[in-house]
């Protein structure tokens, strides 16, 4: 067993009922943000309960938490950004985001975590994976792996300094998933903030966080 994979933890949604599941409007989804670097100074990103249409018919509520998330990543409310805006991570911009609710009311105090490049650290020689059989994807390009039981890449990782990869999307695999370092993990559980789950990438299997 590595390092890294005690250090790091995977980030998901909490799956509850009263979870907010955040989707892009029209114009958010036309800036193709989730792979773009954004010009600060150009209109914050917005988004929507997922479920909205959903909630009506069926009289849901849904709570808001310091952390929303969409498949891409997540938007975390000030006094997170306030604490990641202290370090220089690589590839990840900060950017201004509104949660519109379904009374229509804007929640402005949220930032998105724009995870504009990739950083592919999953060691192929002992992670879980298997690939698509299908035509549409290249046999050589492992975007198209589904990864259920990551082994990090000690090498890729020593390369990066500490600060710089204290957040980061995992590329090469067609689960994305946000990776956090143990210093970011300690301050979001030290401070209870809401609305995320930690997996650390040791004890992490491809469906358990589904569970409870």
């Amino acid at each position: 067993m590595n390092k890294y994979n005690n250090q790091y933890y995977i980030a998901q949604t909490c799956f509850t009922p009263t979870q907010i599941h955040i989707v892009a409007d029209r114009k958010t989804e036309n800036r193709d943000y989730t792979f773009t670097q954004l010009n600060f100074g150009e209109t914050p990103l917005f988004f929507k309960n997922g479920f909205e249409e959903k909630d009506r018919r069926t009289g849901g509520k849904r709570v808001l938490t310091d952390v929303l998330m969409d498949g891409a990543s997540m938007m975390v409310v000030d006094a997170i950004r306030d604490e990641l805006k202290k370090y220089n991570i690589d590839y990840m911009q900060l950017y201004p985001a509104v949660y519109i609710d379904d009374n229509q009311i804007w929640h402005e105090n949220y930032w998105y975590l724009n995870f504009y490049r990739n950083i592919d650290c999953w060691d192929r020689k002992y992670s879980i994976y298997e690939k698509f059989d299908d035509d549409d994807f290249d046999d050589d390009d492992d975007d198209n792996a589904i990864v259920d039981k990551y082994y990090l890449d000690v090498s890729i990782l020593d390369a990066i300094p500490e600060e710089k990869r204290l957040l980061f999307r995992m590329g090469g695999a067609s689960n994305a998933y946000i990776f956090v370092h143990q210093r970011i993990a300690d301050f979001l559980i030290k401070n209870k903030h809401t609305g995320i789950r930690l997996f650390k990438v040791a004890d992490f299997e491809e469906g358990d966080q589904h569970d409870g």
